[in-house]
Order: C-alpha cells, then sequence, then structure tokens
C-alpha cells in the first residue's frame, strides 16, 4: 500500500507541482512520504477572535405535502450573498440542526473544533475520553456514539452536526462551537449540508469574503 500510495503522489506532483518546487516534493516522498514543508494549522487563541457566527439547519415540514430544506429559516438563492466575512478576520461559529442531523461543509478555509456540547447543555462532547450517550434506542437505552469524544482541537472542513432522537421523545439538540481563519481567499464559496439530496433541495449558503474598506467594514469595489 505505502508503495503505490508513494507512486501515485509522485505521478501526481510531476504533473501538477509547479518546477521550483517539483524535486523537493517528489523526493520527500520517495523518503518515507515526508513532507518537511508542511507546516499543521496553528490553534486559534482566544485573543484571535474577531467576530461570531450562527448557522441552523433546519426542514420545515409545516406545511401539508410540502417539505423545505433550510439554512438558517431560508432556502438557497444563488442571487443572494448570506455571509459576507472580513479577510483578516477570525470567527467562532455556532452550529446546530434544529430537525435531524445534517453534515455540515464550507468550502476554501478549514476550521478547528473548540467545543461540541451535547444536549444536557453542559457537557463537551468533544474532549479525550468523554462518553457521548445523549441518544437513546426505542427503549430508553442510551446508545454510545464514538464520533465526538477526542474531536477538540482537531481540523476539519466538514462535521456531523447531530440532533438525535431521545427515547422517542424530544430530540436532543448539540451545539458545536468552531472557529476558522479567513487568511488568503477572497470571493465567493458556498456552505452546505454534504447530504446531496439536502444541499439540492436548498441547505446550502452563500458565502464572501471581502477585503476591509479602511472604517471598519468590507469593500464593495475589489477584484
Amino acid at each position: 500500500m505505502a508503495g503505490y500510495l508513494k507512486s501515485q503522489l509522485q505521478a501526481a506532483a510531476a504533473i501538477n507541482m509547479p518546477q521550483a518546487v517539483r524535486a523537493k516534493v517528489t523526493g520527500e516522498l520517495g523518503n518515507g512520504l515526508k513532507l518537511t514543508s508542511f507546516v499543521a494549522h496553528p490553534d486559534v487563541q482566544n485573543d484571535e477572535v474577531t467576530g461570531t457566527q450562527t448557522l441552523t439547519f433546519n426542514i420545515d415540514v409545516s406545511q401539508i405535502n410540502e417539505t423545505f430544506f433550510e439554512v438558517d429559516g431560508k432556502p438557497y438563492d444563488a442571487n443572494r450573498v448570506d455571509r459576507t466575512l472580513l479577510l483578516g478576520g477570525v470567527d467562532e461559529w455556532t452550529l446546530s440542526s434544529n430537525f435531524v442531523s445534517h453534515p455540515f461543509h464550507i468550502h476554501v478555509n478549514p476550521f478547528q473544533i473548540v467545543k461540541i456540547i451535547a444536549p444536557d447543555g453542559k457537557t463537551d462532547v468533544s474532549a479525550a475520553g468523554a462518553v457521548d450517550n445523549f441518544q437513546k434506542d426505542s427503549n430508553g437505552n442510551p446508545v454510545v456514539d464514538p464520533e465526538y469524544p477526542g474531536m477538540k482541537g482537531v481540523w476539519k472542513d466538514t462535521l456531523f452536526i447531530k440532533n438525535v432522537a431521545n427515547g422517542g421523545g424530544p430530540a436532543g439538540e448539540y451545539k458545536v462551537t468552531v472557529r476558522t481563519r479567513y487568511q488568503r481567499y477572497i470571493g465567493d464559496f458556498v456552505l452546505h449540508c454534504h447530504i446531496l439530496d439536502h444541499e439540492d433541495q436548498g441547505m446550502m449558503q452563500n458565502v464572501r469574503i471581502a477585503l476591509p474598506d479602511g472604517h471598519g467594514g468590507v469593500s464593495s469595489g475589489h477584484h
């Protein structure tokens, strides 16, 4: 497996890497798949955070014979920019789902998991050694889910945002807190539920990262 992976990565580097770095990358891949130039994302510190964002997935079934897949109470509109964010900013996002569970996916910028609070409103199930047993089966017995424990501090671009059944009672909503930096990219992209059927039916938003205007806002005239 390692030999196959090495050959495939070296072939891809030979095709896609700029000449200035191609020999270095292919050489390091041949030396135990080592990439010495790789630098892990540094942790997002408290004093870096410059703003907040909230996002809620929801499926509106309040109308007879109608189902609406939404983010923050709205279905996707290709002509609407839902979030305009500032280049150089660092946001803390709170993610939740108020109807069943959905995988959150955002393009361009990865995010770091800060905490994931269980439906009891206090237990951080992202901590090392945590036990996430807040879902109940039809008999009321706890179901242990290994997905979240140990996730604290991990960088992701996709994360399951849970809302779980609780033995036939009210659903259990998790509150997921993540942080992300907007460092290089300027322009538009999307975030969405990674269940593509949900995305295609409207569970998506347009996101714009814009330059600062020098007055605390964002520029509307950049390229």
